[in-house]
């Protein structure tokens, strides 16, 4: 079965709520007060993929990227970069694009699943998130 997980960031508190929506235990509407009391940003949703450190990849995490899975070192300026995840509507899919810093030609934005097929899965990482990590 698909897991069906999202995260909201709590901005009183300064955290990440989670919830499952394949677990009716799971209850957050209730248990956190979210419809009623606000206080949230909006959802993310699981990606269904995870990093080199088993770590889930979520909507709006920063990842980091060897660039050596993707091309030839001789080309590179620097050996990662950072990318954000985030869902593209009009084509149904999770994509990644670059934020901040050196990004090598024609890497601006791509699909997340296929850069994970291309083995990058064996050196990517979750190094934040847009809330915790507003710096990156």
């Amino acid at each position: 079965m698909r897991i069906i997980r999202f995260r909201a960031w709590d901005i009183d508190h300064k955290e990440f709520i989670y919830f499952d929506l394949n677990n009716p235990d799971e209850n957050l509407f209730g248990r956190h007060g979210i419809l009623e009391n606000g206080g949230f940003e909006p959802w993310q949703q699981l990606t269904g993929l995870t990093d080199s450190n088993r770590c889930d990849i979520y909507d709006e995490d920063i990842l980091r990227i060897d660039l050596g899975i993707l091309m030839d070192s001789s080309e590179l300026e620097s050996n990662f970069m950072y990318v954000k995840v985030y869902w593209l509507d009009e084509e149904g899919v999770w994509m990644v694009k670059s934020v901040g810093g050196w990004q090598p030609a024609g890497y601006s934005s791509w699909t997340l699943s296929g850069t994970l097929k291309n083995g990058a899965n064996k050196k990517i990482e979750v190094v934040g998130n847009v809330f915790e990590n507003p710096e990156l």
